[in-house]
C-alpha cells in the first residue's frame, strides 16, 4: 500500500527489447527521496546494461511520497 495523496506515473524505459522470458523490473521512486536517488546512484550503470542487452525490461513509477 502507498501512503495516501501519492501520485503514479508509470514510464518504460526505452534502449532495447526484453529478451523472451526476461524478467520486467519496476522501481517505484520519489525523485525527493535520499534513498532513492542512492539507488539510481548505485544500480544505474548496471540498468542500462541490462535493458540494453534485453536481460530486462525496466520502468519507472513515478511517486511523489516524501513529505506527506
Amino acid at each position: 500500500m502507498y501512503p495516501r495523496g501519492t501520485t503514479n506515473f508509470s514510464l518504460p524505459v526505452p534502449g532495447g527489447t526484453a529478451k523472451p522470458g526476461a524478467p520486467k523490473v519496476e522501481l517505484i521512486v520519489d525523485y525527493a527521496c535520499g534513498g532513492c536517488r542512492a539507488h539510481e546512484a548505485t544500480n544505474a550503470a548496471n540498468l542500462k546494461k541490462w535493458v540494453a542487452a534485453g536481460d530486462i525490461a525496466l520502468s519507472y513509477n513515478l511517486r511523489s511520497f516524501v513529505g506527506l
